[in-house]
Parts: structure tokens; C-alpha cells; sequence
């Protein structure tokens, strides 16, 4: 060995003692999708992933191999699944930027500029991503890899547009509901999380003469079955409604005004007429307001009006209280006993 070449082994030994690796943001692990690789820090992993931890555990003889020098696990995930859950997990902010950028199917995630100031969403080269195949990917996989936290996070996102209580079901989520129809199904049922069924259901019984639903739903044909006779069941219900309020008595000083005004009301508000039209129309009378039943009332007098409007409200209560058993599921307390295990859990 020459002189220089001993200087240089010298002076690169010199330069390795000069700095010290750190113990948790040192190691990394390559998880391989199908035929794309991802390279993480293993102690990332590991802190928020108790799968990831164990894998990470096993004793790795010498002879294992690597890839790019680093040990690599193959999972089943679709690459793409893979990448949006990697995301999700390991660059900060990105799952907040992805649900508000993705709020609409098929749009692509726009490449952030270099003085911008965002450091989370980043593009994905030529792939086109939705909002429901990013929302489902971080479901599914946070439960399937135990990510507590970020599980909680998308089960509560899921929660916000497929309710599991009355005071949730709104009129602004629609889109979100017609956009995340074709993955909820398998969402719930993969990752025990029936209680998202009934709203889903309910959803999507507005079912036409021919069977077809006005957005995708599940490829369970059973499912559309539920839809069918579900229907029927709540509408049956807002028709007992109409049926009492207009065969009810008055016990005040204006009984025979407050006959016609109901006879009046019949006819005159959208709501009572639809469901007695002949059309056997679907209407989501669960989004609409009290106050909306009580237009058109005429002359009604204001005890009437009180129990109208409580008729409404305990119709509605009961319709919600009765959604798993018209989809013939288990009862609330059952899903949401399912339900709570991830989201508390």
C-alpha cells in the first residue's frame, strides 16, 4: 500500500469518528408492493405500528436480503394502497391536504410549487388518485397494520359523512356520500365496521323502476334487496305520520278550522303529497327540516302545530332508531359496540 493510499484510509477513519448515528432516525426498512418499493425509518414504523414493530423485532440473520442495502418486507397491499397509507403515516400534514384536496372523484392532486410553503401533499407522477381510494386505503390499512391513531382519524372522517347517529345525517355531506358510495360497503364489512351500513343503505334507496341506483353501490346483490324493502318500511313510516295528522282531533275552540287546515295541508305541502302522489317516489325526508312540515298549515291552531311538529321529530328518531332492522343488521347497540372498538380502541 502506497503511501497516499494509507493518508486516505487515515483520513477517511478520521472523518466516520466525527459523527454519530442516531439510534431513531438511522435504520430504515424497505416495504416492498408489488413491484414498488418504499423505503421508511424503521423506528417510525415501529412507534406508530404494532405489526410493523413485530416485524421489525425478528431477529435477521446476515444472509437476508436487501435491497438497496437495506432489509425489505413484501406485503399483499396494492402498491397504490401501499403509497397513499405511507403517505398518510409518514409526512406531516399530508392526510389533512389529501381530504381536502381529493373532496371530488378522479381529480388529481396538483404538484406544489417550490415557494409555496406546503410541505405535505406531494405529487404522484402520472397516477390519477381519488378521494374515496385514498380515504378507503387509510382505513383499510391503518386497521389491518394497527395505526391507532391514524385509524381513529379516518374512522371519524368516515363517521362525518356515513353517520352513525340522527344529529350527523346532513344535507351538505351528499357528495361525499354519492363520491365514497362504491367503496363504503367494502370499507365496513372489511374492517368490521357495519355500523357505516345503515346510512349507507339509506342512501342509496333511491332506487328507480329498473332496479339501478343513482350512484355505484355494493356488488352484494342482497344489498339492493335491503335497499327494496327498507324503502318500503320508512316510507310506511312517514305515511303513518301524515295518516295521524290528519285523523287527529282537536280538543280546542277551533276543531272544524283546524280540520280543513289539515285537508288543506295535505294538498298544499310537497312533503304529505309525494308520499300519497301514486308515484311511490324516495324522498329523504330525514334531511328536511321540522319547520318544513309546517308550511302550509293554514289556519292550524298552535296546539296542532306543537304536535305536528313533535310527530315529526319522533318520526324521525324512530326511523333513525329503526335503520339496522329495515337492512335486516343487528341492532345499534350491536354495530356500535363493533363500531367503538376501532374508534376507541
Amino acid at each position: 500500500m502506497s503511501m497516499e493510499q494509507k493518508q486516505d484510509e487515515e483520513r477517511d477513519a478520521g472523518a466516520q469518528n466525527e459523527y454519530r448515528p442516531s439510534q431513531r432516525l438511522w435504520s430504515m426498512i424497505v416495504i416492498k408492493a408489488e413491484d414498488k418499493v418504499f423505503r421508511v425509518y424503521s423506528d417510525l414504523l415501529s412507534r406508530q405500528s404494532s405489526i410493523f414493530r413485530d416485524m421489525l423485532a425478528m431477529p435477521q440473520s446476515d444472509q437476508v436480503e436487501k435491497i438497496d442495502g437495506h432489509p425489505y418486507v413484501e406485503v399483499q397491499d396494492s402498491a397504490s394502497d401501499m403509497e397513499m397509507f405511507l403517505n398518510a403515516l409518514c409526512i406531516p400534514n399530508y392526510y389533512d391536504e389529501a381530504i381536502t384536496l381529493w373532496r371530488s372523484p378522479f381529480k388529481k392532486v396538483p404538484e406544489p410549487s417550490h415557494d409555496d410553503g406546503r410541505q405535505g401533499v406531494r405529487d404522484w407522477e402520472t397516477e390519477h388518485v381519488s378521494y374515496p381510494a385514498f380515504l378507503s386505503a387509510v382505513v383499510r390499512l391503518s386497521i389491518k397494520y394497527d395505526v391507532p391513531v391514524l385509524r381513529r382519524r379516518a374512522v371519524r372522517h368516515l363517521t362525518s359523512i356515513w353517520p352513525t347517529e340522527l344529529e350527523g345525517w346532513k344535507l351538505e355531506h351528499t357528495d361525499s356520500r354519492r363520491e365514497t358510495g362504491s367503496y363504503i360497503f367494502k370499507i365496513a364489512r372489511e374492517c368490521d365496521l357495519r355500523a357505516l351500513l345503515p346510512s349507507a343503505l339509506y342512501i342509496h334507496c333511491d332506487i328507480n323502476d329498473n332496479a339501478d341506483l343513482p350512484s355505484p353501490i355494493s356488488e352484494d346483490p342482497a344489498d339492493i334487496t335491503r335497499c327494496a324493502f327498507g324503502r318500503q318500511r320508512i316510507m310506511g313510516r312517514w305515511r303513518r305520520l301524515v295518516y295521524e295528522t290528519i285523523s287527529e282531533e282537536c280538543s280546542s275552540y277551533s276543531r272544524t278550522s283546524c280540520k280543513q287546515a289539515r285537508l288543506a295541508w295535505l294538498t298544499g305541502n310537497s312533503l304529505p303529497r309525494l308520499l300519497f302522489d301514486g308515484s311511490e317516489a324516495w324522498h329523504d325526508y330525514l334531511s328536511v327540516p321540522t319547520g318544513e312540515w309546517l308550511r302550509d298549515v293554514g289556519q292550524l291552531c298552535s296546539d296542532c302545530q306543537a304536535a305536528l311538529r313533535q310527530r315529526v321529530d319522533q318520526t324521525k328518531k324512530r326511523v333513525w332508531s329503526d335503520l339496522p332492522v329495515f337492512f335486516h343488521l343487528p341492532s345499534w347497540n350491536v354495530l356500535l359496540e363493533e363500531f367503538n372498538a376501532h374508534v376507541q380502541g
